[in-house]
């Protein structure tokens, strides 16, 4: 897809793996444990805050969730696994706008493998986690992503 984006989104990644508040995480499961631990923090500042939380919070949610995406896409070590954007997409795609439905900043940057068949979404998830709590864990959307990449 876009070499761009994914330069971009490589480099929010790159400041919130160093940027991590205990110590700078890897690109590998163990620190995924340790994301979904600080995001379970996120989860209980959103429940007491409300939707202000991502009045500051936003662009935290944006480069954890673009450091889960580039750890699936390291991890994975498969080419054709990239980031593009939503924008993107429908530029290559129209009919894709019936899959992904209307742009949203949860669905803004997505990953793309197995020839544009397949989609993750690690923004919508990490919001999702921080929104909804505990039932959408990262770990276990890591893991899932993993396999099914792996099996495409």
């Amino acid at each position: 897809m876009d070499a761009p984006t994914t330069q971009r989104l490589s480099q929010l990644a790159e400041s919130f793996r160093l940027g991590f508040r205990t110590s700078p995480l890897q690109y590998d499961l163990p620190s995924v444990a340790k994301v979904n631990a600080e995001v379970a923090l996120w989860h209980h500042e959103y429940r007491a805050r409300g939707s202000t939380w991502f009045s500051q919070g936003d662009r935290m949610a944006m480069c954890c969730g673009s450091f889960i995406g580039e750890m699936v896409r390291r991890v994975a070590g498969r080419d054709e696994l990239a980031w593009t954007t939503y924008d993107e997409a429908i530029r290559v795609d129209a009919q894709l706008q019936e899959v992904l439905g209307p742009k949203t900043k949860a669905n803004s940057a997505f990953l793309v493998y197995g020839a544009c068949r397949g989609f993750l979404f690690p923004w919508a998830k990490v919001y999702q986690r921080i929104v909804a709590g505990p039932e959408h864990d990262l770990d276990l959307f890591v893991r899932t992503a993993l396999r099914t990449i792996d099996e495409s």
